[in-house]
């Protein structure tokens, strides 16, 4: 299914069974997580690509605004989940209609150039009847994307968003689908490094795991107390070894994300002759070339010992 194709999509709804419903809701929940960011698209105009937030939900006329207000089974026996309300609680055993809230009054159209602004229409990007993609933004778990039409916009008059107006865009059940969030490919690699903070030289070993053309996956070796000062935003240098006879590459990074004891860092420049420079595509590929062969040579020599 092509999913950002046609320009004006058909609006009939893909077929999905009410059985489906249940499963394919609980699903969309758990990656567009109530406070989670959002990556959405307006009229499919790739130009017209920005973020914003999930505040809620309206599940069968109810609004939840809280991700602890919607429980399942943990025992994944019964299909259904429960809604709990402020007055009551609510057994949801199918789905009549689903939509996701995000909100509409925080200005995001004004980052787009103006004539994509104009090719938006005088009411704006939240205008009712407009098609929306979106896409979930979860670094760590699975990432679906979605179709959705803006169905209506809500002021809302209490709790923490009191004053500010929402999109409810009801979401298109057949359109949902997986797909990967990085737009650059990974490579496998397992190389030895040096890991310190950028302000000094007070090196650790670490073991590099993968790298893009923009980030770079790593572990201390061994992972210890001693490395609480890795946190997010982080900026590290990464001291890659290469093979014999080749000058050791460093790196400087900012670290954005941890997976257990293992941590991904976004790759900002690279030390030549002395000095860093920014990191560009051609050192991207030279040293995913670079850092693959020190790869398969040193497994090579693994098992030959």
């Amino acid at each position: 299914m092509s999913f950002f194709k046609p320009k004006k999509p058909i609006k009939n709804k893909v077929a999905v069974s009410p059985a489906r419903h249940l499963e394919t809701v609980k699903r969309i929940i758990s990656c567009f997580v109530i406070g989670g960011r959002v990556r959405y698209i307006v009229d499919f105009e790739e130009t017209a690509r920005l973020e914003s937030l999930v505040i809620g939900y309206n599940i069968n006329g109810h609004l939840v605004f809280q991700k602890n207000q919607v429980v399942s089974d943990p025992d994944h026996i019964l299909p259904g989940f429960t809604l709990l309300l402020e007055d009551r609680q609510e057994d949801i055993e199918y789905i009549d209609c689903f939509s996701i809230l995000i909100p509409s009054d925080i200005g995001e159209e004004r980052k787009l150039d103006y004539q994509t602004r104009a090719s938006l229409g005088r009411r704006g990007p939240f205008a009712v009847g407009k098609d929306f993609s979106l896409m979930s933004l979860n670094p760590d778990r699975e990432n679906i994307r979605l179709n959705a039409e803006v169905k209506k916009n809500i002021l809302l008059k209490d709790g923490i968003h009191a004053g500010h107006t929402v999109a409810q865009l009801d979401v298109l059940m057949g359109s949902v689908e997986s797909y990967e969030l990085r737009d650059a490919v990974r490579v496998p690699i397992y190389v030895a490094a040096k890991i310190s903070p950028a302000e000094n030289e007070e090196y650790s070993p670490a073991y590099v795991l993968d790298i893009s053309e923009k980030a770079l996956r790593f572990i201390p070796n061994p992972p210890s107390a001693s490395h609480r000062w890795i946190k997010n935003n982080t900026k590290i240098h990464i001291n890659v070894s290469l093979l014999q006879g080749r000058q050791e590459i460093v790196l400087r990074c900012v670290v954005i994300l941890q997976r257990g004891n293992e941590w991904v860092a976004n790759i900002e420049k690279i030390r030549r002759q002395g000095r860093f420079v920014e990191f560009e595509t051609i050192d991207a590929m030279e040293l995913k070339i670079a850092l693959l062969n020190t790869s398969m040579e040193n497994e090579l020599s693994t098992k030959s010992q």
